[in-house]
Order: C-alpha cells, then structure tokens, then sequence
C-alpha cells in the first residue's frame, strides 16, 4: 500500500473521473475517523456541493415542488451554481414541466427555469443564469433562514407522478465563518 512518500514515483493519471476522489479530513465530524472521500471531478470543476434529485427522491410532491438541497448560511459566498438535465421529466399524466435553482423566497435567483419536459434536448446545462448571479460575480448571500432549492413545476399532474426525470445540481458555496480556516493569518 503506497504512502504519501511515495507520491513521486506512483503511476501519473492525467485526466479526472466521476469515479476518481480525493481524500480530505471532515473536521465537522465527531467520533471515529474523519477521513471522508470526495469526488474529484466536483473540486476540478469548481464546485463545493453537488446533488442528484430523481423521481426517486422522497421530496417531489405535489405540481410545484420545492426540493430542499441545503440550509444556507447568513453571508454564504455564492459564486457559481448549475442546474443540469440528463432525462427529461414525463410520465403520469404531466403535460408539462420546468426546472429552476433558487432560494425559498426566490425559486430561480441563480438559474432560471428551464424547460425539462418531453421535447427539451437533453443533456442540457444552466449556470448562474438567475438574476442574483447572472453576470458571473460572486454573490453574497445575507438573509437568513433560506434555503438553496432545486423548484419542479408540473402541469397537469404531480411532479410524484413522473416515471423518468434525473437533474442534477451543482454550487461552489462558502460560510463566511469559515474563511478563517482556508486562509493564513499574515503577522
């Protein structure tokens, strides 16, 4: 089993996967190890939190949906965030469908809806198209109590009732609390 010694000699891989991953110390976690894996393809991209929500997720109900992917913190660092459709939602009897990323009082402040109903060409990519974040700035995200939300609106139907639907979310996100720990105090 290599080392971290042995780096220099170990075989040189020049291009990520999804299936590659780094290994990082979660120190918000107590107890037993806290070595965790992360994708390495998510940090290659710039992205800090990614999310997979299918018609298998617990929290698609009704025709609006509002599927809670995070709390956010009073002065988050917003600096990019992605929506994209790799299966279009069908299924039951929904005669129409959109997508959006948002915030609970504002369902597409960083992407804005986006059609993923039978019809849209899929796999398809929104990023920071939201009017919080449309001209590529970081954003500072200073109300509390919100929460960053992937929205599904269906017509005709419950968005529960789709048969097909895969979308993935994406965000390169910052507690300010934390900006401690990824800097160097200069004496």
């Amino acid at each position: 089993m290599p080392t971290l010694d042995d780096i220099p000699i170990l075989v040189k891989n020049t291009a990520l996967t999804g299936e590659d991953t780094f290994a990082v110390s979660d120190n918000s976690s107590s107890g037993g190890s806290k070595v965790v894996k992360v994708p390495a393809a998510l940090v290659a991209m710039g992205y800090t939190h990614g999310w997979k929500v299918d018609t298998t997720c617990s929290q698609l109900a009704g025709q609006t949906t509002d599927v809670e992917l995070m709390d956010l913190a009073t002065n988050t660092i917003i600096r990019r965030v992605m929506m994209v459709c790799t299966e279009v939602f069908a299924g039951g009897s929904i005669s129409a469908c959109t997508a959006a990323v948002g915030t609970t009082a504002d369902p597409d402040d960083w992407v804005d809806e986006s059609n993923c109903f039978t019809g849209a060409t899929v796999p398809f990519l929104k990023e920071n198209t939201g009017t919080a974040i449309s001209t590529g700035e970081a954003f500072m995200h200073s109300v509390s109590s919100q929460k960053l939300e992937l929205q599904i609106v269906a017509s005709s139907d419950d968005v529960s009732e789709a048969t097909t639907g895969i979308i993935y979310v994406f965000a390169s996100l910052l507690d300010t609390t934390q900006l401690d720990d990824v800097t160097t105090t200069l004496a």
